[in-house]
C-alpha cells in the first residue's frame, strides 16, 4: 500500500472513530479524546509529507473529515451547555432548600 492509500485507509478509520465518539457522547458517556486527537494529528502530519499533487487528491475525504469533526465539536458544545444548566438548576435548588432548611433565610 502506498502512502497515499494508507492515509486514505486512516481517514476512513477515522471516520468511524468519530461516528463512534459521536454516539457514546449521545448516550452520555464520558470519552477520553486523545486517541482521536492523536488519530488526527498523525494523519495530517502523513498528509504534510506528501507531495502537492497526492495531497490534492486526498482533499475530499480531507473536507469530509473535518466536517465530521465540526459536527462532533458542535455535538460537545451542546452538550456542554445543556450540563451547565442542569448543574445552575442544581445549584438553584440546593440554595432553596438550604434556605427553607434556615427558616427562610438565604
Amino acid at each position: 500500500m502506498n502512502p497515499s492509500e494508507q492515509i486514505a485507509e486512516d481517514l476512513r478509520r477515522l471516520d468511524g472513530m468519530i461516528a463512534r465518539a459521536r454516539s457514546e457522547i449521545a448516550r452520555g458517556a464520558v470519552l477520553d479524546l486523545e486517541p482521536l486527537r492523536a488519530a488526527v494529528m498523525e494523519v495530517c502530519a502523513a498528509i504534510d509529507r506528501l507531495p502537492q499533487d497526492e495531497g490534492r487528491r486526498l482533499r475530499p475525504a480531507l473536507v469530509a473529515l473535518l466536517d465530521e469533526l465540526d459536527g462532533f465539536g458542535s455535538q460537545i458544545e451542546t452538550g456542554l451547555k445543556a450540563l451547565a444548566q442542569e448543574l445552575g438548576q442544581h445549584g438553584r435548588r440546593r440554595d432553596a432548600v438550604s434556605a427553607y432548611g434556615k427558616g427562610g433565610k438565604p
